[in-house]
């Protein structure tokens, strides 16, 4: 397959539609795709002969997995020349290949080009007792964690959850959270040769997981069972974060540039092995591309961990230095796109070690990439995803507007606001939280960052 970037150039004057895959790393049915479809010299030579084939990895181009994903990993979509889904599905099988391309062929030569409209939800009243309590109804009282199956961690959720035993010494939500963490650390979800949570499990019970492992999912958690440790004083979670921090530090550090790659394969057979067995076999593939948002929160939990080994501090201040001596991209693959989450989770990594360190440097750090979120800033309010650029093609000429990105953005600025004394950053923060409370509302589970930071600008909106 001769697989293209997704660049200006690639989309300029197509005279064919675009077949985009958008695949991971990391994911098992991805590899598999191009060993039992792509590699078909057939089905290649089709694709070849009436598309534009283009392949894009979801952590080198999140915007673009946000636009066109649909329900997981490869999304395998055809696009009219306007850069339109006219057919999609998830993984398709090798004797069903040929058919969904020559539907599609059909579908496009049908397609009326329309000019994409952005709705945008109206802010909506929306108060933090009321997402909490979407919470307390999703909870899983027999298996912990939230929800039915596939079963994911729900960082979100975790966090919010800590933050309320911290600041409100929520008993509902400490049992909540004790529930969900002794779970996933007892259960398949945890590594507990290697260290390391695996991304989901299929059934409810955290058995049958996906064996992929995501360096931003594994920094979250560390950061998270580091506190509950401190809540609980259970030497179970002690033992979960010595293990993280293991993983982190042995599978996904590269000691020459000090920063850490993006995630480990999913592997079952490796990852079933004892620990003597797996010293010898072949280890998982490691994407060793560098991400700035995953860094970045990496940083955060290892100021976390310094409040149980002060050494980390340290460690977490040196990757905040290499972190902002690096250019604002995304990756080294990202074709230059500038992300709102990355500007975001670095000025959260700069505001720590600010606070951590009292040094000015990170305080004028901190106030440069403020002053960086006016370039996401949208006409309707909130922020962006993306800054916008010229040749945008398809959906990425309209900007998104992620809630959790700004959550997180209108809970940094608040504390920029405190260590500065300059309540205008708050005032940014909470219109943020204001644009995307009509988002937030409609969002369930996923508006529990939103839920904290509502907290934390009085509760309501």
């Amino acid at each position: 397959m001769n697989w293209r970037l997704w660049t200006p150039r690639t989309f300029a004057n197509l005279k064919k539609p675009v077949l985009l895959c958008v695949s991971a790393s990391w994911c098992h049915w991805c590899h598999t795709m191009d060993k039992l479809v792509y590699a078909d010299k057939g089905i290649a030579r089709f694709i070849a002969r009436n598309f534009v084939a283009v392949r894009v990895d979801r952590d080198v181009r999140p915007d673009i997995d946000a636009r066109y994903n649909v329900g997981g990993w490869p999304s395998t979509v055809v696009l009219a020349g306007d850069g339109e889904p006219v057919l999609a599905a998830t993984y398709v099988p090798k004797e069903k290949m040929l058919d969904f391309l020559r539907e599609g062929l059909a579908r496009v030569k049908v397609h009326e080009g329309k000019k994409r409209v952005r709705t945008v939800p109206h802010p909506a009243s929306v108060s933090s007792p009321k997402l909490y309590a979407e919470i307390r109804r999703a909870y899983d009282s027999v298996n912990g964690g939230f929800g039915l199956e596939p079963k994911f961690p729900h960082l979100d959720v975790l966090e919010y959850l800590l933050y309320r035993c911290l600041v409100h010494q929520d008993s509902d939500a400490l049992r909540m959270l004790d529930g969900s963490l002794s779970a996933m650390m007892s259960g398949e979800l945890f590594d507990r040769v290697q260290g390391g949570f695996f991304r989901y499990a299929t059934h409810r019970n955290w058995t049958i997981p996906h064996f992929e492992k995501l360096l931003e999912d594994n920094a979250r958690l560390l950061v998270v069972y580091v506190r509950a440790f401190e809540l609980l004083g259970r030497k179970e979670y002690l033992l979960t974060v010595n293990k993280l921090l293991s993983f982190l530090f042995t599978v996904l550090y590269d000691r020459k540039s000090g920063l850490f790659f993006g995630s480990q394969d999913a592997d079952e057979a490796f990852c079933r092995l004892p620990l003597e067995k797996r010293l010898r076999a072949r280890h998982p593939f490691v994407d060793k591309r560098v991400y700035l948002d995953g860094n970045a929160a990496v940083a955060l939990a290892l100021f976390e961990a310094a409040r149980l080994e002060p050494d980390y501090r340290d460690v977490a201040v040196g990757l905040v230095d290499r972190l902002l001596a690096r250019e604002r991209v995304h990756s080294e693959d990202s074709t230059g796109v500038v992300l709102l989450r990355d500007v975001v989770y670095l000025l959260m990594a700069s505001v720590a070690a600010a606070m951590a360190t009292s040094d000015k440097r990170y305080v004028r750090s901190a106030k440069g990439l403020a002053k960086e979120l006016d370039a996401f800033w949208m006409k309707e309010g909130g922020f962006g995803d993306v800054v916008p650029v010229k040749r945008a093609f398809g959906r990425l000429r309209v900007p998104l507007r992620p809630v959790y990105e700004n959550a997180c953005a209108a809970l940094v600025l608040r504390a920029l606001a405190q260590i500065t004394r300059d309540a205008r950053y708050a005032e940014k923060g909470l219109r943020a939280l204001k644009a995307v409370s009509g988002e937030a509302a409609q969002s369930g589970l996923d508006a529990a960052t939103f839920a904290l930071a509502l907290e934390e600008f009085g509760g309501r909106i």
